[in-house]
């Protein structure tokens, strides 16, 4: 339990720094951007590298699978549940193709990787890059499909480096080989980066965040307390009564339950601001529920280590 405290300490923290630096006058939307962009593409390849050092067992492998089956079929699920849904509501066609998106997409790179790799080690950051793994394979499918109303480009798959080093990483923990301790201890290195600096860039992100614009429109809290509390209660719920029947490692349960209860994925607001389909909207979900994560994480951690 300590742990979960020292960690949601750690979050509120790098927050604030955030702001700060973004009131000050420090960061800006492109010094945001630039940052993201190394940590995506520089930072977090290195950190999911080095949890393939993992010592190897049967069981996480099969904790690998579950959590690989565990996300196709939720992905599959929600894609279906939220088609019926939206053939009832009478939102306009942009607003239904954002809430969509944002509530079946977490940011699972970003915050999801680096979280559970602060929670749970090597071993958590392993679970947490197949999830993210299998969120990559909808997302550039059906998540930009849905928010786009366009064809999807099957190369993003291919492309994206957090894919790609997630498939590494899985290929190098199976086979018996280790790097020795000076590339280990490199990975390490550059990738205990990742957690304090996308926090950082998060804080300065919800810097301008203004709350009475979303108190005032009911489609954004809506959308977040379905993503940050209905949802992961959902899956709590279903996971608790599938420990009764079936033996789950408490770190695989904790990586299906934390990876549901994230908040909506940034790539949401880029394609949403790419396509003109409801920009602002997008960007006030995926901001709200980014506000509200240091509370959400703190709980569902708690839950999760104390119940299940």
């Amino acid at each position: 339990m300590t742990q979960i405290y020292y960690v949601t300490l750690k979050i509120v923290v790098c927050f604030i720094v955030g702001v700060i630096l973004k009131r000050t006058g420090v960061t800006d939307s492109r010094a945001e951007r630039s940052i993201s962009d190394v940590l995506i593409k520089a930072i977090l390849p290195f950190m999911i590298l080095s949890s393939s050092q993992y010592v190897f067992n049967y069981e996480l492998v099969k904790g690998m699978i579950a959590v690989a089956c565990y996300a196709g079929v939720s992905y599959l699920g929600l894609l279906g549940i939220m088609t019926i849904i939206n053939k009832k509501t009478h939102e306009t066609d942009a607003d239904k193709r954002v809430m969509t998106t944002c509530l079946i997409f977490s940011n699972t790179s970003f915050i999801g990787i680096p979280l559970m790799q602060e929670l749970y080690g090597d071993e958590g950051l392993l679970l947490a890059a197949v999830f993210n793994l299998v969120f990559n394979i909808f997302f550039y499918t059906f998540g930009v499909t849905i928010i786009s109303g366009r064809k999807f480009r099957p190369r993003y798959i291919i492309t994206d480096i957090v894919s790609t080093a997630s498939i590494a990483a899985v290929i190098l923990f199976v086979i018996p080989w280790r790097f020795g301790y000076p590339v280990t201890s490199t990975l390490n290195f550059i990738g205990d980066i990742a957690f304090p600096l996308a926090l950082i860039v998060l804080g300065s992100n919800i810097a301008d965040l203004d709350l009475k614009r979303i108190f005032s429109d009911s489609k954004t809290y809506v959308t977040v307390i379905l993503k940050l509390v209905v949802l992961p209660a959902l899956v709590f719920g279903i996971v608790f009564a599938l420990s009764n029947f079936v033996t789950i490692r408490p770190v695989t349960r904790a990586t299906i339950v934390l990876m549901t209860a994230l908040p909506s994925t940034s790539l949401c607001m880029v394609y949403a601001d790419k396509y003109n389909m409801s920009p602002s909207l997008c960007a006030r979900i995926v901001t709200f529920s980014t506000l509200l994560m240091p509370l959400s994480a703190l709980f569902w951690s708690w839950l999760v280590r104390t119940a299940l």
